[in-house]
């Protein structure tokens, strides 16, 4: 009998090997195809609007001594939009020093670190500026903006908040008049919409003395959810693309020659992004 009961033995040890063999292959192909809850929600999607993200000079500050949630942590940030970490005003300066800033994101925790003048100018001259958990109200003071936030109420969560303006001239000294004529009625696409994820973008229309284009916008959702920090991604995109796409009208407009300064392949879709 023990002839027959050692091979038996042989195959029934060879199976279990197999099995957990199977099994630790199946655990590693499992953990390894996982998502991580920080793991940027377009790192691998493929879609162009974000990947054009990787064109833009982005900042992010943050307070260095704060505890940032996962959902808007400097590591996703990276990964989704290629915005590179500051954690000084310093820093935030240096960057721009290298290559001017086409976006700037700024934590609520960042919000004592942040030189108001420079926002205000940066906003001005077509920077987009994005904030997380920071009011409507208290980023317009930054920017020097009476009209952002009319009518807007803070989400009790957590939520992004978007804005750009650009104002293209003929005659530079008119940007300072065209500005101040727009605040004083709040123009038509202040306050911000309060359903949020809005487009908007600004016309080449005639001056007195020549022509002006004056692109703005805003956006702001809930970043409570993992919609929330997709929606985040693709309005930064399109408000950048909007800037760039702004710079080529007007240049073209007046020279007939786009600017060599654009970031290339940078699309242009209008397309809002509600559910």
């Amino acid at each position: 009998m023990l002839p027959k009961q050692v091979p038996t033995a042989i195959r029934s040890i060879r199976w279990l090997l197999i099995g957990v063999l199977g099994l630790g292959l199946l655990l590693f192909w499992a953990l390894s195809g996982s998502e991580s809850p920080t793991r940027p929600v377009s790192a691998q999607t493929g879609d162009p609007l974000l990947d054009s993200l990787r064109n833009y000079h982005i900042a992010y500050i943050v307070d260095e001594t704060s505890i940032i949630a996962d959902r808007v942590s400097p590591a996703r940030l990276e990964a989704a939009t290629s915005a590179q970490v500051a954690r000084s005003w310093r820093e935030v300066l240096a960057l721009d020093a290298q290559r001017p800033l086409d976006a700037l994101i700024i934590h609520a925790s960042a919000s004592s670190l942040v030189d108001r003048a420079w926002i205000a100018d940066a906003y001005h001259r077509g920077v987009v500026i994005a904030v997380f958990d920071i009011p409507a109200t208290e980023l317009g003071q930054w920017i020097g903006n009476p009209c952002l936030g009319r009518n807007f109420t803070p989400y009790p969560g957590s939520y992004y908040l978007i804005v750009y303006e650009l104002i293209l001239t003929e005659i530079p000294a008119d940007a300072a008049r065209i500005r101040s004529a727009h605040y004083g009625s709040c123009g038509e696409v202040i306050p911000l919409d309060p359903e949020g994820l809005t487009v908007q973008h600004g016309d080449i229309l005639p001056d007195a003395e020549g022509h002006y284009l004056h692109a703005r916008g805003s956006a702001h959702y809930d970043m409570e959810t993992d919609f929330g920090f997709a929606a985040f991604s693709h309005e930064l995109a399109i408000k950048l693309s909007n800037v760039s796409q702004a710079r080529q009208d007007f240049a073209v407009s007046t020279s007939g020659q786009p600017p060599s300064d654009l970031p290339p392949g940078a699309p242009l879709p209008w397309e809002e992004i509600h559910e």
